[in-house]
């Protein structure tokens, strides 16, 4: 993959609030290089919080906690130590997956440090997710954040390699859920629905039995070996880096280091083995839930909007893309883009791209390569923004994000269409200079260009 050492890690990184494209980058490089290089891609961090679509054989496929790997029948997969596994989604996507991956369970591997959901987990998410209220951010209430706090705060978190033995696992669920009960008795004076916990219980304990059944193996160990045997190991992550939850638009980001940072904590591995990094961004951006964002189309009014309604309501408005409105136009564009969450279905606010946030994530990720996505979805624009600056600071202060006011540049619309091309010959001359000057600009070389969802709708500018 065009390094020095050709077994240094490969981390595909999102470069802006997650929902990039990156499972199709990681899909597109396994099956392009996994006829000549065996290829391993490890999961770092995140949960069933996040979602990769990729288009499979004509069928849009959503992963949210098997690596995007598992497509392809030679590639090793593993969930890293520092993913929250949520049993009950991950039984129920093989489940979906299986039929056209036979050999899913000898190429699946789980991490003996990785940590488990547990029901009364997402009890509690529940409960702080409505304590938030209005505009709350995002949180998708499948218990990740409330087991990352389990783990760190060291007390009530459940480890992988804690289920092997039965009568530890009971012991172990047992004390977590009765802490859990308190918190939500005492802390939070919540109610629990005492027979629909049985039932997700019930639910859980298969989970669990199922998950024993996989390849469980101690992560550093595993990996180490994989790369002794030359395995090249793409590193995949869910979010993207302004979700970090140290570095992220703080206090609205995710729970987990979404970073490259992350992937060494996330998988035992020490930073002198990371490699080529690709950075994965949209020709525009989106974000989920709460949160500044600065060149967010529509401002105030399409965040209210994005607060309150649901997709349904955007069905039939048939907005165009070129509307004076904002409101109206950030409606086209995620309609067109189906800018909608891959786990949640919620609306994802829109906006331009913002380059001073490209630089910061591109810098604190260390990105060599950079991937673009859904530069078809601005096929139809006359006019094309792109935030170069801000008025009121010549540095990122990701705490101050909300008061920063973007300066642009505005680009003509190339107003043909760039949907499945292959060839950067063929792209418009219009989208050929929106293109270099975000090159130039992030002084980073796009090695990709993906012009829709498919596999094969991919320009490859430059060996990654």
């Amino acid at each position: 993959m065009n390094m020095k050492n050709k077994l240094q890690v490969v981390p595909v990184l999102g470069l802006q609030w997650g929902d990039e494209g990156k499972g199709k980058f990681i899909d597109f490089l396994v099956k392009t290089k996994s006829k000549k290089e065996k290829l391993l891609v490890a999961r770092f961090q995140g949960g069933s919080n996040a979602g990769h679509s990729i288009f499979f054989e004509d069928k849009q496929i959503v992963f949210h906690i098997v690596p995007s790997g598992i497509l392809e029948k030679n590639t090793h997969n593993l969930i890293g130590a520092g993913v929250n596994i949520d049993v009950v989604s991950l039984k129920k996507e093989i489940n979906e997956i299986k039929s056209f991956t036979p050999w899913w369970h000898k190429n699946l591997f789980v991490s003996r440090e990785a940590n488990i959901v547990v029901p009364t987990a997402k009890l509690i998410e529940g409960v702080e997710k409505n304590r938030r209220g209005f505009g709350n951010i995002g949180t998708t209430g499948k218990g990740i954040g409330p087991t990352y706090s389990d783990f760190y705060g060291r007390t009530d978190d459940l480890a992988v390699y804690e289920i092997e033995d039965e009568k530890v696992f009971k012991k172990r669920y047992q004390e977590i859920k009765n802490s859990h009960l308190k918190t939500l008795s005492g802390k939070y004076e919540a109610k629990v629905d005492e027979k629909k916990l049985l039932e997700a219980e019930k639910i859980f304990f298969d989970g669990v039995k199922f998950l024993r059944t996989l390849n469980i193996v101690s992560c550093h160990n595993f990996l180490t070996n994989a790369r002794n045997k030359g395995r090249q190991i793409i590193a995949e992550g869910g979010q993207g880096t302004l979700l970090d939850v140290r570095f992220g638009t703080r206090f609205d980001v995710t729970s987990s280091h979404t970073t490259s940072a992350g992937v060494c904590a996330g998988l035992g591995l020490p930073p002198s083995t990371i490699g080529n990094t690709l950075g994965v961004f949209k020709a525009y951006a989106t974000r989920v839930g709460n949160g500044p964002m600065p060149t967010e189309i529509g401002g105030k009014e399409s965040f209210k909007w994005a607060s309150i309604k649901k997709r349904k309501d955007e069905e039939n408005l048939n907005y165009d893309i070129n509307d004076t409105n904002s409101l109206r136009q950030g409606i086209a564009i995620r309609a067109i883009g189906k800018e909608y969450g891959a786990t949640t279905g919620r609306l994802r606010r829109v906006a331009w791209l913002d380059l001073p946030l490209m630089k910061y994530a591109i810098a604190l990720n260390g990105i060599t390569h950079l991937g673009i996505t859904k530069i078809d979805i601005l096929d139809d624009l006359k006019k094309i923004p792109v935030c170069v600056s801000y008025k009121n600071s010549t540095y990122i202060d990701m705490n101050k994000l909300d008061k920063m006011t973007p300066f642009y540049k505005t680009f003509p619309g190339w107003k043909k269409s760039t949907r499945g091309c292959t060839s950067y010959k063929d792209l418009p001359k219009e989208a050929k200079t929106y293109l270099k000057f975000i090159e130039k600009e992030l002084s980073i070389p796009i090695a990709f260009i993906s012009t829709g969802p498919k596999r094969e709708e991919m320009i490859v500018m430059k060996k990654f």
